[in-house]
């Protein structure tokens, strides 16, 4: 059995998002390979970290 998890519409300033189902997005984020999204980021952290725009001991 599924659950649904339904966010209420919200606005913010002047626009409003509607009502929506986290359900799918849930269950992408807990199927994530974290450690293949890190080693797949590391050059652009590395990058990152070499021109200043990261602290030298960010970790991902």
């Amino acid at each position: 059995m599924q659950t649904r998890m339904i966010m209420p519409a919200e606005r913010i300033g002047e626009v409003t998002f509607p009502e929506w189902d986290a359900s799918q997005w849930a269950q992408e984020f807990a199927a994530t390979d974290w450690m293949k999204l890190a080693a797949d980021m590391k050059p652009i952290i590395d990058r990152l970290k070499a021109i200043g725009a990261l602290e030298p001991d960010f970790e991902l």
